[in-house]
């Protein structure tokens, strides 16, 4: 444990904020009285990993739901498409079937046509529904890093045997929804994704603390800051036609990462994630 505090909690690897009505001098001071003893540190390794794709799934039926979680590599924060890949987060969106949102998101219209309506997005689907909607969330992220990131999706799901199809099918009606942006996207859904990321950013702002946390993360992962109205102005510099290629580029046709906990009956293998990645009538 103290190696690894020593070898992690370096002066290199912390940044000090401060937000509001902070004294600049001030915080130098007390940062120099109360954290200038801490180690400088090694600096950072510039080793290289090779991304190939996988998966992990653990199964263990004492866990009464399914949790998964499919991932495509990307860049890091500090890439030109980072802009591009959070309004992709957006556009894919968030379902919960406990907060009854309105059919507003990718994967919010990708349930709802599964087990309510036979259309969704820009395309149609002729689907049974079962008796009830075994989608308890299903929520789209972006985790980056300075040098690399995750882009995909983590569901949350009755167990397959309990509502009459199986984790397949779950995976299949998600699935469609990401490879399909890399193709077609309606203005709607454009606009909306961009409204979004807009209005996202702005609520984490809100609040010194939250502002104090933003600061700190773009510096440890970026080396700068950058301000909302530079941002802002950035997400309105994307185009529709830049949107689907970024989408493209990192999702269509790639290996992605799997992971999975608890009942896996019919859980699909990596092969078969993987040849949902394309669309052979795209």
């Amino acid at each position: 444990y103290q190696r690894r505090v020593h070898g992690h909690y370096t002066g290199s690897r912390m940044v000090l904020v401060g937000s509001g009505a902070v004294d600049q001098a001030q915080l130098e001071d007390l940062g120099a009285k109360h954290f200038g003893s801490l180690p400088t540190g090694e600096p950072k390794p510039s080793g290289w990993t090779r991304y190939m794709g996988g998966s992990k799934y653990e199964a263990n039926d004492h866990v009464p739901l399914t949790h998964l979680a499919v991932a495509f590599q990307t860049p890091g924060a500090t890439h030109g498409d980072a802009v591009k890949l959070r309004m992709i987060e957006q556009l894919l969106g968030s379902y919960t079937r406990d907060k009854g949102e309105a059919g507003y998101s990718c994967f919010t219209r990708a349930v709802m046509a599964e087990f309510h309506s036979p259309k969704t997005g820009a395309m149609s689907y002729t689907v049974a529904a079962p008796a009830y909607n075994p989608v308890h969330s299903l929520k789209s992220f972006w985790t980056p890093y300075s040098d690399t990131g995750l882009l995909g999706f983590y569901a949350i799901a009755d167990a397959g045997e309990n509502y009459g199809t199986n984790l397949e099918q779950l995976i299949q009606f998600a699935m469609r929804e990401v490879v399909r942006i890399t193709q077609t996207l309606s203005d709607e859904e454009f606009e909306r994704a961009k409204n979004q990321l807009k209005v996202q950013t702005l609520v984490q702002l809100d609040g010194t603390t939250n502002i104090a946390d933003d600061i700190g993360r773009q510096i440890l992962t970026q080396g700068s800051h950058q301000s909302v109205v530079n941002f802002l102005s950035e997400i309105d510099a994307v185009s529709k036609k830049e949107l689907v290629a970024c989408a493209l580029e990192y999702i269509y046709d790639k290996d992605p990462v799997a992971a999975t906990i608890g009942n896996l009956t019919n859980m699909p293998e990596l092969d078969v994630l993987r040849r949902l990645t394309f669309w052979g009538n795209l």
